[in-house]
């Protein structure tokens, strides 16, 4: 395992120093950037999928996600908390190199369960978050933005979703019949 280089943690503060990476400290978390559906614009996620998403985790100077991050700690979805991961693979799929994004630096590719990832109980989600940890123990986080494939949104079990002219049920009992464009 290759540590990250140009990072401090301060063990008895709980604080992270970013010392010359290009990823940003951001709430106690390294700041990874990642890809959804790499090569793909917009990216778009379809509710009514029982497959895979692909997200790429790009490697930069002094991190190599392919040696450094622990697979096992990996979530990622909505909010960043949702068990979705269903395996990684160093590189692209079907044997693609490893710099996925050509910026010579090793990338990650991790596969997550579209239905286990929960994009789709609040049709408002505009993006996708990655949490874990490298082997070493500090936490990383990414975002992305995705868009949900229109009519595929299925609300959640209690949530109020969206009325049929698609204006927010609580919105259409207050008497607003339409929205602007």
């Amino acid at each position: 395992m290759t540590p990250i280089s140009g990072v401090s943690v301060d063990t008895a503060g709980g604080t992270v120093q970013n010392e010359g990476l290009t990823g940003v400290h951001v709430a106690g978390a390294f700041r990874v950037q990642i890809d959804v559906k790499p090569g793909s614009f917009p990216n778009s996620v379809n509710c009514k999928s029982r497959g895979k998403i692909p997200v790429a985790i790009l490697g930069e100077p002094g991190f190599d996600p392919a040696v450094d991050l622990d697979p096992s700690t990996l979530t990622f979805g909505a909010t960043g908390d949702e068990e979705s991961l269903a395996f990684c693979n160093a590189g692209g799929d079907d044997g693609e190199e490893p710099d996925l994004n050509h910026d010579g630096q090793r990338d990650l590719m991790c596969h997550f369960y579209t239905q286990k990832a929960d994009f789709c109980s609040d049709p408002r989600t505009c993006g996708a978050r990655l949490r874990g940890e490298t082997y070493d123990g500090l936490p990383i986080d990414g975002y992305d933005r995705i868009r949900i494939v229109p009519g595929s949104y299925r609300p959640a079990a209690g949530h109020p979703g969206l009325a049929p002219k698609g204006i927010p049920r609580g919105l259409t009992k207050m008497g607003v019949t339409s929205l602007p464009r």
